[in-house]
């Protein structure tokens, strides 16, 4: 997979769990005018594990943008030059 592939999978993922945080404040607010503790303490639960995902993900797309590869279990493919 060559690296501006990788990057555009990496955009993608961004977005979608973007997308999840963003729907999961929607809820927050409704649970919170509804009072319901239990779907409030659900719905931060919720984001916190959408940012614990967003804040790695971001880190992988500033590495690839500087030198295509990410340090971890992710190793995006270069283009050997031999």
């Amino acid at each position: 997979m060559k690296e501006y592939e990788k990057q555009n999978e990496l955009k993608a993922q961004l977005w979608g769990w973007g997308l999840f945080g963003i729907c999961d404040v929607l809820f927050t607010i409704s649970d919170v005018r509804a009072h319901i503790f239990l779907t409030i303490a659900a719905s931060v639960t919720f984001l916190l594990g959408c940012v614990a995902f967003i804040i790695p993900l971001m880190k992988a797309m500033r590495r690839v943008e500087k030198s295509g590869r990410i340090a971890g279990d992710v190793i995006l493919f270069r283009e050997n030059a031999a």
